[in-house]
C-alpha cells in the first residue's frame, strides 16, 4: 500500500476512534438521565443535555473531517466511492483492517447511544404525562373550590 494512502487510512481510523469516544461520553450522560429524571433533578438533566449537545457539535466537526479525509482518499486512489468501498471492505492490509474495526466500534457506540437516548426520551414522556395529569387534577380541584 502506498504511504500516502496508508496515512489517510490511519487518519480516518483515528477520527472514527475520536467519534466513538465522544459517543461513549454521550451514552454515559444518557445512561444517567433517567435516574436524574426519577429524582426530579432537572438542573442536572439540563447540564447533562447541554454537555451532550456540546459533544454532538464536536462529532459534527469530526464528521466533516471524516468526509474531507474520505474525499482525499478518493483523490489519491483515483477510485470512485463504490469501488473504494469495495476495496476497503475486501483489502487485508493492516490499515484497512484497523479502519474497518474502528468504523464497526463507532457504529456499535452509536447504536448504544441511540438506544439509551430513546430510553431517556420514553422516561421523559412518561414523566410529562404524569405532570399533565397532576395539572389537570389541580385544575379540577380549583374549579370545584370556585363553585363552593
Amino acid at each position: 500500500m502506498r504511504a500516502d494512502t496508508a496515512l489517510v487510512l490511519n487518519k480516518l481510523g483515528g477520527l472514527y476512534n475520536e467519534k466513538k469516544n465522544l459517543l461513549i461520553k454521550i451514552a454515559d450522560g444518557c445512561r444517567l438521565q433517567p435516574s436524574l429524571l426519577a429524582a426530579e433533578d432537572f438542573s442536572a438533566i439540563d447540564e447533562s443535555i447541554s454537555e451532550n449537545t456540546h459533544l454532538m457539535s464536536l462529532i459534527d466537526s469530526i464528521d466533516y473531517e471524516i468526509s474531507a479525509a474520505s474525499d482525499e482518499l478518493l483523490r489519491i486512489t483515483g477510485m470512485d466511492k463504490k469501488t473504494l468501498d469495495v476495496f476497503l471492505s475486501e483489502n487485508d492490509d493492516a490499515e484497512t483492517i484497523t479502519l474497518r474495526a474502528c468504523k464497526d466500534e463507532c457504529a456499535a457506540a452509536l447504536d448504544t447511544t441511540f438506544a439509551l437516548f430513546n430510553n431517556f426520551l420514553t422516561a421523559a414522556q412518561t414523566k410529562a404525562k404524569e405532570y399533565l395529569s397532576n395539572v389537570q387534577e389541580l385544575e379540577r380541584i380549583t374549579r370545584i373550590k370556585e363553585l363552593l
